[in-house]
């Protein structure tokens, strides 16, 4: 029974060993992915592109209103 439960640890400590390892590859590999998309930049961009869609979407409606177009519903009359 020791036998078992000596070699039940053993795979665990294995295993966590090779967890060890992958998390120190998912750590350099994220640093690394950081350091070339430049988060901060990234996130401003995000948010610049967000205003300039909004900024579109209200002149689109503000031309369909300026038109009698109804979003969705054109009609050919």
């Amino acid at each position: 029974m020791k036998i078992m439960s000596l070699n039940a640890q053993t795979k665990v400590m294995g295993a966590n060993v090779k967890l060890a390892g992958a998390m120190t590859t998912a750590t350099q590999s994220m640093t690394a992915m950081n350091k070339v998309m430049k988060p901060e930049q990234l996130s401003k961009t995000m948010q610049d592109f967000g205003k300039a869609s909004a900024k579109m979407d209200m002149t689109e409606e503000m031309m369909n209103d300026a038109l009698g177009i109804k979003k969705h519903c054109f009609s050919l009359l």
